[in-house]
């Protein structure tokens, strides 16, 4: 397609001229006055104009500022039929392009002259578009010569590094890009441009104020003509956003998003890690696996949002309690491991000592009031007969194992579990009957716990039925656990303690309300000893196993006052354990009694619990139990 030209010109003898010289390679549209192709240019669009110096009615160069001042791209070429040199400068002065004299020689050339200056216009033009871009561009772009000298420098910088573009000109890349960093990225990046090659990487950067903040540089060299590099052209992006995207990513990936520990994933990555740098440099490792006892019965008593918020409770308990170069990870359910650097097995023990304590004794906050748990531990720690990673994590999950097989809230070493009764022959030993009868509670003690084990999932969907019944059997098993171990009971008698609230609140909702004996106050029963069993012993007689629990059941109604029953029996004649179990399970009564959601163990209840003692509950346990959840017990 052919580019038009707009020639200006009053003679129509040099028209004529000037549009056959040009006819061959433009299509020529012509103007007689300025006022003529003004109104042209305005409704067409030209690729250049040729312009009479001397119109009529006004001179040229002012048809060219009027073009100026429109804003029209479009090149302007003089001619005149005065050789003045005057006459020239000032045509180029006003932005012409080019001047030619009005010759025979001059204008057969003509067409030549206008495709340069059309080649030059788009030339401008393509160097006028790059350059608005690139000042425009939202990236800081400068361009450096090979030894880190900044040469230019877009209005972007001012943006990114808060410096105007004049400010950093001249200057060396270091005011831009430190080199206080050890990996020396910055001077890397000018060596490989220095070598002619591209880099691309990210780089801190430091802007006006001081602020340093990743920036992701793309260097490219810029060569001359001959291949030799004349600079270097940055391209400079603050790349803060997508690298603290980035880092979240990362942190999701490797935490437990309730807790906010890393999640098993990341701690079997972490352990492989550390495994090895154990055993390169011939160092410690100790790793720990906790277990908060129960909880399914906390998920199904309160709820699982109320699980949830004893999670993350739980989860800042272990935190604190272990160093910061330890690593903690919610490993699975209600399930705890942590890893000990440089830790050897005693070291290891502590921590899990120290953490189990730290639970027992802190009471958690949620939005339905206090609650008190336990957690059982397993420990192990290198050792030269282990073959990989995965027999360390192995060694403490069996310890931890053993830990609930022994009746939970406790801490075991795998040291020990190795050496417990499941891994080597007992011998019966003792001379006298009562010796020989505690040697063999002893043996069947193991076979004791994993009975109970299997019978407590039966138990506990029994109670699913009911809410309230799950809540009253996490209740009074907490209260008498944690009541037990306030009094220094043997862990063996807090386990049949345990094992009895669960006996006593399900068979007491099963046989229903009680009748109460009728009888004078302090008469003592007649026929003491004679009492028919009640219903949670009558559930548990049958499990012969159960001798301590029966003992909880079968006294658990008897007063301190000695009006109660089966037997009649006062003060300490009854049975710690049963005494507890009263306590426990009293406690429980006057939380369910509250109108409304029951609450939690506070000031009024303690009260009642202190009216009661003496009569039907046991002072010193009530006072113990006060103590343990941190009441006042007033005078």
């Amino acid at each position: 397609m052919e580019q038009a030209i707009l020639l200006v010109e009053d003679s129509a003898t040099d028209a004529l001229i000037v549009k056959r010289v040009l006819r061959k390679h433009f299509s020529v549209q012509h103007a007689r006055t300025v006022q003529e192709a003004q109104k042209l240019l305005k409704r067409n669009a030209f690729a250049g104009v040729v312009i009479d110096y001397s119109p009529p009615e006004t001179n040229g160069l002012v048809l060219q500022q009027w073009i100026i001042r429109q804003g029209l791209e479009v090149p302007v070429i003089v001619i005149s039929g005065e050789g003045d040199e005057r006459v020239a400068t000032e045509a180029l002065k006003q932005g012409a392009y080019d001047y030619i004299v009005k010759s025979e020689e001059s204008l057969s050339s003509l067409g030549a002259v206008i495709h340069q200056v059309l080649h030059r216009h788009e030339l401008e033009q393509r160097a006028q578009i790059l350059q608005q871009i690139v000042e425009n561009a939202s990236e800081a772009i400068i361009t450096m010569k090979v030894d880190g000298q900044i040469l230019t420098a877009n209005r972007a910088v001012e943006m990114t590094f808060l410096y105007r573009p004049e400010e950093v000109i001249n200057q060396s890349f270091t005011l831009l890009f430190p080199e206080d960093r050890p990996d020396q990225q910055a001077r890397r990046m000018l060596e490989t441009g220095a070598a002619g090659r591209s880099w691309q990487g990210e780089l801190p950067a430091r802007r006006k104020d001081g602020a340093v903040f990743p920036a992701q540089m793309s260097c490219s060299v810029l060569r001359d003509r001959s291949g030799h590099t004349r600079c270097l052209i940055g391209i400079v992006r603050d790349v803060t956003e997508r690298r603290q995207f980035l880092d979240q990513l990362k942190h999701l990936s490797i935490t437990d998003n309730l807790t906010g520990l890393y999640n098993h994933r990341f701690f079997h990555a972490r352990l492989r890690y550390e495994f090895a740098r154990a055993r390169r440099y011939r160092e410690q490792l100790g790793c720990i696996m906790i277990d908060v006892d129960f909880f399914k019965t906390v998920n199904d008593t309160y709820g699982h949002l109320l699980g949830d918020e004893a999670l993350k409770s739980l989860a800042g308990i272990v935190s604190r309690a272990t160093r910061a170069v330890d690593l903690v990870a919610r490993y699975g359910g209600e399930e705890f491991a942590i890893l000990l650097p440089n830790t050897d097995l005693d070291g290891a023990t502590q921590c899990a000592e120290h953490i189990w304590e730290s639970v027992g004794t802190t009471e958690i906050l949620t939005r339905q009031g206090a609650l008190r748990l336990t957690v059982c531990a397993g420990v192990a720690a290198l050792a030269d007969d282990i073959k990989d990673e995965e027999e360390l994590c192995r060694r403490a999950d069996g310890a931890l194992l053993i830990a609930k097989r022994r009746g939970r809230n406790n801490v075991c070493v795998w040291d020990s579990a190795i050496l417990g009764p499941e891994e080597r022959p007992e011998v019966l030993q003792g001379q006298t009957l009562a010796e020989l009868r505690a040697n063999l509670l002893r043996l069947i003690a193991p076979a004791k716990r994993r009975y109970v084990e299997a019978l407590r999932p039966l138990l506990e969907s029994w109670c699913q039925r009911s809410p309230a019944l799950q809540r009253r059997m996490a209740n009074v098993a907490i209260f008498a656990t944690e009541l037990g171990r306030a009094a220094r009971m043997r862990p063996e008698e807090i386990e049949a303690l345990h094992n009895a609230a669960l006996f006593h609140v399900i068979a007491s909702a099963a046989a229903g309300p009680e009748q109460p004996p009728e009888r004078r106050d302090g008469e003592r029963r007649a026929g003491a000893g004679q009492e028919p069993a009640n219903a949670a012993e009558e559930l548990a007689c049958g499990l012969r196993v159960l001798d301590l629990e029966m003992e909880c059941l079968r006294h658990c109604r008897e007063r301190f006052d000695g009006a109660g029953r089966p037997d009649g029996l006062a003060g300490k004649e009854i049975p710690m354990g049963a005494r507890v179990l009263a306590v426990a399970d009293a406690c429980d009564a006057l939380i369910s009694d509250r109108a409304g959601v029951p609450g939690s163990v506070d000031d009024e209840i303690m009260e009642a619990l202190r009216r009661r003692a003496g009569k039907e509950l046991d002072p010193d346990l009530v006072a113990l139990f006060m103590k343990a959840h941190c009441v006042n017990a007033g005078g």
